[in-house]
């Protein structure tokens, strides 16, 4: 899910293990499902009752969140940590993790919301160590 979607996306669009949503960029409709640890997340953070048209992370007064507002989020939280990157660095870690675990291209293009595996390896990236072990490299 792209920031974007995130700031609009309303808790009509959630259901007990799964998203669904139309993405901003492309206009298609997409569902994928979530993790125990972001249902359990979403279950602490649900009101209830719901209101008709509540945003999951909404801004003051209920209004969607500014994109600049969560750059300036992210680069706080980096700024007070050690990690380093882009806010956009989280999409590629996902497909990454995903890739090294042995999750089909197919897979991580559904999870990332692609048409098409053709944009997967723009996002997944290989890491060092596989590398090594594929080349037979010692130690």
């Amino acid at each position: 899910m792209r920031i974007g979607d995130a700031l609009t996306l309303q808790w009509a669009d959630v259901g007990e293990a799964h998203v669904e949503w139309r993405q901003q960029k492309s206009r298609r409709q997409t569902a994928v499902p979530l993790s125990a640890a972001a249902v359990a997340l979403l279950q602490e953070i649900r009101l209830d009752p719901i209101p008709a048209g509540a945003l999951v992370f909404p801004g003051r007064g209920g209004a969607p969140r500014s994109y600049q507002a969560v750059l300036r989020a992210f680069h706080a939280a980096r700024a007070a940590s050690t990690t380093t990157g882009t806010i956009h660095d989280l999409r590629r870690t996902f497909a990454t993790e995903l890739h090294n675990r042995g999750v089909s291209d197919e897979l991580i293009a559904g999870l990332l919301g692609q048409k098409t595996t053709a944009v997967v390896p723009v996002y997944r990236h290989t890491k060092y160590e596989a590398l090594r072990q594929a080349l037979g490299a010692g130690s």
